[in-house]
C-alpha cells in the first residue's frame, strides 16, 4: 500500500532526504582509484551521524554498512568492505539512507571511478536518461494510472507507474 503524504508530512521528511542526499554527494566525491568501499562507507556514516541522524541501512536485517555500495556487476545492495578497492574505470553505485525525527530519506546514484570505457559511460548515460524519462512521464501524466504516449517510447502502453517523489 502506498500512503499519500500530506504537505506537512512532506515538509517533515525534507531533513532526512537532504541529509541522505548530502551523504550521497560526499560518497560520490570519494569514488577514486585506490579507495575502498569501506572508506566510502565511513565517510557516509560520519556525515549522517554528524547531522544527528542515523544511517537507515546499518543493522537492517543484519546489514553491516551505512550505505549499499555496488561495484561494476554487483547489481544492488553491495556490502562495503576493506577488501573491495576501486580501480580506474569502475562503475560504483551508492545508495544512502538517513533517519531523523521518525522520517527516512533514501538516495542513490552511480559514479564513474576516474575514466570509464565508452560502453560503461553509455550504460550510465542511458540509465540516467531512463530515470529522467520516468520522472518526466510521471509528472506529465499527473494522476494517470498507466503510461501514456509520453513514455510509450520507453515502455509498452498501460504498464502501471509507481509514484516517485523527488524532494529538493
Amino acid at each position: 500500500m502506498i500512503l499519500v503524504k500530506t504537505a506537512k508530512e512532506v515538509e517533515a521528511m525534507k531533513p532526512a532526504c537532504q541529509i541522505s542526499a548530502e551523504a550521497l554527494r560526499l560518497g560520490g566525491e570519494a569514488v577514486k582509484p585506490g579507495v575502498t568501499t569501506a572508506q566510502i562507507d565511513k565517510i557516509i556514516y560520519d556525515y549522517i551521524v554528524s547531522q544527528g541522524a542515523r544511517p537507515n541501512f546499518k543493522g537492517l536485517g543484519g546489514f553491516p554498512g551505512s550505505a549499499c555500495i555496488s561495484v561494476n556487476d554487483v547489481v544492488i545492495h553491495g556490502i562495503p568492505s576493506h577488501g573491495i578497492v576501486l580501480h580506474e574505470g569502475d562503475i560504483v553505485s551508492i545508495d544512502t539512507g538517513a533517519a531523523v525525527h521518525g522520517w527516512n530519506g533514501d538516495n542513490a546514484a552511480t559514479f564513474a571511478c576516474g575514466e570509464v570505457s565508452e560502453t560503461a559511460q553509455r550504460l550510465m548515460d542511458v540509465t540516467k536518461d531512463f530515470l529522467l524519462v520516468m520522472f518526466s512521464s510521471h509528472f506529465m501524466i499527473s494522476n494517470s494510472k498507466s503510461c501514456s504516449s509520453s513514455c510509450a517510447k520507453v515502455f509498452e502502453p498501460d504498464i502501471p507507474l509507481l509514484t516517485l517523489l523527488y524532494i529538493q
